[in-house]
């Protein structure tokens, strides 16, 4: 009990996160519960919380938004304006109805995007740009898009995008396996690991940043490379050198897809 309190105080590890790090520190597996997709449901449920990087999240809550908007997205019913943006950035249809199954993606009453993440959700302001994304719950600060692909056991590849579009479009290029795990950090100023995530994408892995060109993707990608290598040894980090890339942009999203499909090839060890 010393320990977990140690880890809460010292690390902010919420009481369950605790508890996994150590089982997994001991090579003790334990399951993880997959996400079922439901119909939106309006029965009042008891809060209860978890404590993680800063953030108190109400899981029942969260559990009731990803129900709505998921179930809204995997329906196939897309707004004209999603239609037009998955077509520009080279996303199929397949990768965001399987993230909406999945529990991990879905559309707001109003037609946005909605990022469902472990410990949040984030909305999509304006298809045309970034700008006005918005946290609905949680907070950016240590949070990973699909940062629960992490715990199984089977993956040997991470790759990590810097913003969630850049994850859809590098999925719908390169067919993910079950050796492989995609996740994305919010962007460059919040691209922190809790330290459960930073052991599990550490363990025996070869992990790939695939941050921005600009200074402060760069900047993120080195900082977390250390974080990674600081975690593990035995971690294999690579990132992109956008100098091997003929007339890239520095920007995964506007990358041609040829480009992203042998995206790896334009990596480094970093």
């Amino acid at each position: 009990s010393d320990l977990i309190k140690w880890l809460a105080e010292q690390q902010g590890m919420g009481f369950q996160v605790a508890i996994s790090f150590l089982a997994e520190k001991a090579g003790i597996h334990m399951e993880q519960k997959a996400h079922t997709l439901t119909p939106p449901r309006t029965a009042s449920h008891k809060r209860r919380h978890i404590a993680d990087s800063e953030q108190v999240v109400d899981l029942k809550e969260l559990d009731k938004l990803r129900d709505d908007v998921c179930w809204r997205m995997a329906s196939g019913n897309f707004p004209r304006e999603l239609e037009s943006f998955i077509g520009r950035r080279g996303i199929d249809r397949t990768t965001v109805i399987g993230l909406a199954a999945a529990g991990q993606l879905g559309l707001s009453p109003k037609g946005s995007l909605v990022y469902v993440y472990p410990h949040g959700a984030k909305v999509r302001g304006d298809y045309a740009s970034s700008r006005g994304d918005r946290w609905l719950m949680g907070k950016a600060r240590g949070n990973l898009w699909r940062g629960n692909e992490l715990a199984h056991d089977l993956v040997d590849n991470v790759f990590v995008c810097e913003g969630e579009t850049d994850l859809l479009k590098l999925m719908a290029c390169r067919p993910e396996g079950i050796q492989d795990a995609y996740v994305a950090v919010p962007g460059s100023s919040n691209a922190t690991l809790t330290p459960m995530d930073a052991y599990r994408m550490a363990a025996e892995r070869t992990v790939y940043l695939l941050f921005d060109r600009d200074d402060a993707g760069q900047k993120a990608q080195l900082e977390m490379a250390q974080c990674l290598h600081n975690e593990s040894p035995c971690c294999v980090v690579r990132g992109l050198d956008w100098g091997m890339i003929p007339d890239s942009v520095g920007d995964i999203g506007e990358m041609e897809i040829g480009m992203v499909k042998k995206i790896i090839e334009f990596c480094v060890d970093l």
